[in-house]
């Protein structure tokens, strides 16, 4: 039961078709649920799942170590002019600060790469 709790917790948009057809695949050689089974419990457990959301939503961020871990995205913007420009973002998940704020001319790896190499050598304290 504890476990369709979780699941519902971690899913919350999710049916009970949804939940059950999710336990059978992680559980399928123990032990299988259906899906009158599970609406019973998502019934009779309304406020431990309630709970378990807020827990889950309440949890902080894992705090990472300045430039121990950088992300990186590529979006598409358009212009005045109906021009669409990729834009390649880099931010440093310790600190948060935009690190890499550049347009592209195309996405190739090699395009890519060049950018943030060249953003990593104007970086003074990064450490491999």
């Amino acid at each position: 039961m504890e476990e369709v709790i979780r699941l519902k917790a971690l899913m919350p948009t999710a049916s009970g078709y949804v939940i059950a057809a999710t336990f059978n695949r992680i559980h399928a050689k123990t032990m299988t649920v259906g899906k009158t089974y599970v609406y019973g419990v998502f019934k009779k457990q309304k406020y431990a799942i309630y709970l378990l959301c807020k827990n889950i939503k309440a949890k902080p961020p894992i705090r990472y170590i300045k430039n121990q871990l950088w992300q990186m995205d590529i979006t598409h913007i358009q212009d005045e002019n109906k021009q669409v420009h990729m834009i390649l973002g880099v931010v440093n998940a310790g600190t948060r600060a935009n690190v890499c704020l550049q347009t592209l001319s195309n996405k190739t790896s090699l395009n890519r790469f060049c950018r943030i190499n060249w953003q990593i050598k104007g970086q003074s304290n990064f450490r491999y």
